[in-house]
């Protein structure tokens, strides 16, 4: 797990505070690895993790991801930690998650939307800020009610502290209506983000609009930077050929 993935994850469960004490949580690709998101669920909650290869944190080990064996209707949440990309097809996975999650239960989905290629077993995938638009419309298109709560895209920094090459794009989903929700996101938690969506009082937000990725905002970053640095020379150049001149 890198750490913004841990981070957001963090920011999830801090900020959907109305999840019951006693949640029954799914965890698919659940495999400690550098970490788990057991660690923050709450305190009494049913907690069950599934993964190809059995380890740590891995209650259940699948052969398939695209049938889970679990009846319909049957978690509270649904946690999907960086898995997508490595999921040949991730949209089968969706309509499965979304089955096993009952009525007024929520979906956390964070994936990447840059950052290393790392197969496990492959990396086939990332995802762009219209992606859960594009989820929801998936699941409705299978005959589920599904409502895009919020999604965005994360930053390289947050809490001041620049890591590694990861932007997280982040979603939640609830199945029909969230229930007991008081309107409270992630996104009024923090303040490194672009490309939002998020529904309030049933009007489509879309925030801190960014056109540019990433990688092409730290290019652009560079070359001012080179600028700064160029101007800078030609003076200390001409302050150089001035203190010559005046050499005997």
């Amino acid at each position: 797990m890198h750490p913004s993935a841990r981070y957001y994850a963090e920011k999830f469960f801090f900020t959907y505070t109305k999840i019951p004490d006693y949640a029954k949580i799914l965890e698919i690709g659940s495999l400690n690895v550098n970490g788990t998101l057991k660690d923050l669920c709450p305190k009494n909650a049913n907690y069950i993790g599934v993964d190809f290869i059995s380890g740590k944190g891995v209650d259940i080990v699948i052969d398939d991801p695209y049938k889970l064996p679990f009846e319909n209707d049957e978690f509270d949440v649904v946690l999907c930690s960086s898995v997508l990309e490595h999921s040949d097809f991730f949209w089968l996975l969706i309509i499965e998650m979304m089955r096993v999650l009952r009525p007024g239960g929520l979906l956390y989905i964070n994936a990447p939307s840059n950052g290393y290629i790392h197969r496990y077993p492959v990396d086939s995938w990332r995802f762009y800020p219209d992606a859960g638009k594009s989820i929801v419309s998936w699941c409705k298109k299978n005959n589920i009610e599904a409502n895009l709560l919020e999604s965005f895209l994360g930053s390289k920094l947050y809490e001041n502290i620049n890591y590694d090459a990861w932007v997280d794009f982040v979603c939640i989903i609830s199945k029909g209506q969230p229930e007991n929700f008081d309107g409270q996101r992630i996104l009024n938690t923090i303040n490194e983000y672009s490309n939002a969506f998020c529904n309030k009082n049933g009007i489509d937000l879309n925030l801190n609009y960014e056109s540019l990725s990433v990688d092409y905002l730290e290019i652009n970053h560079l070359h001012k930077y080179i600028e700064i640095c160029e101007e800078e020379i030609r003076s200390l150049k001409i302050k150089l050929e001035n203190i010559n001149t005046k050499l005997p």
